[in-house]
């Protein structure tokens, strides 16, 4: 602890932590705050800690909190208590150590007790162990009830061992089955002359059902069985993991590795992404940068002046999915094919890498892929309409949620982007964005004014995979937004 020698005297700098009657908390320091008691505490600061472990385990890394009471009422917290990040504090059972910490200065627990510059009372400042998280994956936290001192419990195991684990799109729930009812069919006959009816026995068949293709048959006009072979669109398994960074502009850039896991059948046919921004433009595909020319499907790039002779990706077909059609009515959807001269496709362990710019800060936002080649190749006649009738359409396509431009996030103060991502804390759990230690973290703290810590902690977080790049990029949004 570094303070000023003349009004402070020196802050204990021995900590321990353990298990049961072993957990020591830390440390009180008295500061008369009488007439310039605000100088005293600007020159109040943490740098290093001293730590012994008194438990059995083998302790990984440990947080602070501090606080400050009056002298006549400890229990009472004046303004809301603040935290470092979890950092390392890596110590053998018994062992003695001095680690650096992350730079504290108390100044920022007065700052709401400061009247015209002038600090009057006597205050405690109290420094804590929130939390400690040992190797084997065990953790201790005040928050969560843990063994205080003279206190016979054992360590509450709050599994954050638990790593985030994200999840697949959903595949459709569609069963494709032979029509229960249809109409029968007339045809000429070539001798006669007369319309006669005739049944088509329209009807499904699998013939693979893991890989999504299906033959749907009929009788045809001329009494010969007629075949058309289907490929379901989501005999594919993918993982999109997105992440944001900022350009020498200020603008984002969201990159997403879009993955068709080992397990799917088929290679990718089309990533289709949704953004609420105008200015959301495809910069990036697989290390290959778009130029205007790439761009002519989308309609807010279509009239732009060519930037080169020729298109910069031949083998991507970049286009918008139309508003009409239900699953695409809000937003933009911009969607990324790889053409049959996309070199190799994108099959099953293979990845998409896709990069989008935009002024707009990060938000909650759907994405769609489909598998294999959807093309129909025809029989030489229409199939009934009944039959045509079970084809699910785009409703088959998986879908999942990621993060990407959103406008509107722009316009919110702190307060309400904050209050924003709460409410969706329990989706980034079950999306597996987060765990649900880390969860309950945040929907604990995101009202903390101090927002550097929190992202501190994200930053620790997602090193330790308690949260993925798309909460961290959310939480950045906040910061970066006016």
């Amino acid at each position: 602890m570094n303070t000023s020698e003349s009004t402070l005297r020196r802050l204990p700098t021995l900590w321990a932590f353990g298990l049961g009657l072993s957990v020591i908390f830390g440390t009180t320091v008295f500061v008369k705050g009488k007439n310039h008691g605000f100088l005293q505490w600007r020159n109040l600061q943490l740098t290093h800690v001293t730590w012994k472990n008194l438990s059995a385990k083998t302790g990984a890394g440990v947080q602070l909190k501090w606080f400050i009471t009056t002298r006549t009422e400890r229990d009472k917290i004046l303004p809301p208590p603040a935290y470092t990040g979890l950092f390392e504090a890596h110590l053998l059972s018994g062992e003695t150590a001095k680690v650096e910490s992350p730079l504290v200065k108390f100044s920022r627990a007065v700052k709401h007790l400061v009247k015209e510059g002038n600090l009057e009372g006597d205050f405690l400042l109290h420094v804590r162990v929130f939390q400690v998280e040992f190797e084997d994956g065990s953790v201790w936290n005040d928050d969560w009830n843990g063994p205080k001192p003279g206190d016979s419990d054992e360590l509450r195991n709050t599994q954050s061992h638990e790593k985030v684990r994200r999840l697949s799109l959903e595949r459709s729930k569609v069963v494709m089955q032979s029509p229960p009812t249809y109409s029968h069919r007339a045809r000429t006959d070539a001798k006669t002359g007369v319309e006669r009816p005739f049944d088509p026995k329209p009807q499904v068949e699998v013939v693979d059902a893991k890989a999504g293709k299906y033959a749907l048959k009929w009788i045809g006009y001329d009494g010969k069985e007629k075949i058309v072979y289907y490929q379901r669109a989501d005999a594919i398994d993918v993982v999109v993991a997105a992440s944001v960074s900022r350009d020498a502009d200020g603008n984002y850039l969201y990159t997403y590795e879009v993955q068709n896991l080992s397990s799917s059948s088929t290679s990718l046919s089309h990533y289709i992404l949704q953004n609420f921004a105008a200015d959301s433009r495809p910069f990036e595909i697989d290390g290959k940068r778009t130029n205007n020319q790439d761009l002519r499907g989308l309609n807010a790039f279509r009239k732009l002046p060519p930037d080169g002779t020729a298109r910069n990706l031949e083998d991507m077909a970049i286009g918008q999915m139309s508003d009409f059609i239900p699953p695409f009515k809000n937003g933009t959807w911009i969607s990324f094919a790889p053409l049959p001269a996309f070199t190799p496709p994108i099959a099953p362990g293979r990845t998409l890498t896709v990069k989008l710019l935009s002024s707009a800060p990060p938000g909650l936002v759907g994405c769609r892929v489909t598998g294999g080649d959807l093309t129909l190749k025809g029989a030489g006649e229409h199939m009934p309409s009944e039959l045509e009738a079970v084809i699910p359409g785009y409703d088959e396509f998986p879908i999942g949620t990621t993060i990407g431009p959103v406008t509107d996030l722009k316009s919110l103060s702190t307060r309400a982007s904050l209050s924003r991502i709460r409410e969706q804390l329990p989706l980034f759990e079950k999306l597996g964005w987060m765990t649900s230690s880390a969860r309950n973290w945040y929907d604990n703290k995101l009202h903390m004014q101090d927002w550097g810590l929190v992202l501190e902690q994200a930053q620790a977080d997602l090193k330790a995979e308690r949260i993925t790049t798309e909460v961290l990029a959310i939480l950045q949004g906040v910061k970066d937004s006016p």
